[in-house]
């Protein structure tokens, strides 16, 4: 949820923005300055993002637009808000070193990590993708997410530890499916397909992750079509092995996993079962 607050004091007018700005947030505030910019007149406009606890990708096309327009100042009293204020000035997307910068170097090494779709898409790309995360530290034993979470509403990268991800077998066992690790993704076919979760994700060591909320990843993948390619691919290579695991504990009902592979165009769901 997002409070926009307009304060007109002299010859100066603040315009306070506290919590959350995205989805149809965005555009509530895009309407409020169409309506509010014709009577500005000579007024000096300030843009206090102290409180903004979140601003999603498209958001800051709409910041950038205010601030072009009207060529205020902006101000900022944390990393976060004055990275976001920098990226409003400057009119494209912040850099990847700034992040590093802010958060440590929790970010770096990421295109060096083997076997994963950071390696196949442009460094540009990679930095639009981080640019949107949400660094998060995650103490050990604790959990991301269950087994059959009926929606998964962001998705996280793996900068640090180890997580295990383990599956309710028939019988009650919880069984292991793998230890992820440093650049590995989880919840990424359940946020892409819209299915429950099909395993529980749990903290082995302390871990740190990059969160990314769902909806800004299907804007991000809309745009980046080289990204889209590799996490369509990525996807399916994940789902086809965790469903040949699925098959040695589960009886042969469909599986939340063969449905994701379904809604994600997959044609070789029957081909894997008759090979496991």
């Amino acid at each position: 949820m997002l409070r926009i607050t307009y304060q007109k004091a002299d010859q100066r007018v603040v315009l306070r923005l506290e919590g959350r700005l995205a989805g149809p947030w965005v555009d509530e505030l895009a309407s409020f300055w169409a309506q509010t910019a014709p009577r500005l007149s000579s007024k000096k406009l300030s843009i206090d993002l102290r409180d903004l606890t979140y601003a999603d990708f498209r958001s800051t096309d709409v910041l950038r637009t205010i601030y072009a327009q009207s060529h205020a100042d902006l101000i900022a009293d944390t990393p976060w808000t004055r990275h976001l204020a920098e990226v409003i000035k400057s009119g494209k997307q912040g850099p990847i070193e700034k992040r590093v910068a802010d958060y440590g170097s929790d970010f770096k090494g990421l295109l060096d990590v083997p076997g994963k779709f950071f390696n196949k898409v442009p460094q540009e790309t990679f930095n639009t993708l981080m640019w949107m995360a949400s660094p998060m530290s995650c103490p050990t034993g604790e959990i991301l997410f269950h087994e059959d979470d009926l929606q998964m509403e962001s998705l996280y990268l793996i900068l640090d530890g180890k997580v295990k991800l383990s599956i309710n077998a028939q019988d009650g066992r919880k069984v292991t499916y793998t230890v992820a690790k440093k650049g590995d993704v989880l919840g990424l076919a359940s946020a892409l397909s819209g299915t429950p979760s099909e395993m529980t994700a749990e903290m082995i060591e302390p871990s740190k992750m990059a969160r990314i909320w769902r909806q800004d990843f299907s804007h991000f993948l809309l745009n980046h079509p080289d990204a889209y390619k590799a996490v369509i691919k990525e996807v399916r290579e994940d789902l086809l092995s965790a469903m040949k695991f699925l098959h040695f504990i589960r009886s042969e009902e469909p599986t939340n996993i063969e449905h994701a592979l379904r809604n994600l165009g997959g044609t070789a769901v029957e081909a894997s079962a008759a090979g496991s």
